[in-house]
């Protein structure tokens, strides 16, 4: 992750009255505070849009039965 985008993920989880460390950050992010962090969300799709987990999929049928 590039430092200037954490800093700014870190802050969104401040803003949320939430305190940070290190090893808690990922119990913070859940559900119900989604749409509070905002650029967490941003970041989160925008990493999925570069990296996808499913690389290619295939719409092409491979026989008639289907």
């Amino acid at each position: 992750m590039q430092p200037h985008f954490e800093e700014k993920v870190k802050q969104g989880i401040l803003s949320t009255g939430t305190s940070v460390s290190d090893l808690d950050v990922l119990a913070l992010i859940n559900y119900e505070n989604n749409s509070d962090l905002q650029y967490y969300t941003m970041c989160f799709n925008e990493s999925l849009r570069m990296m996808p987990p499913v690389y290619y999929s295939s719409t092409i049928r491979m026989s008639e039965e289907v």
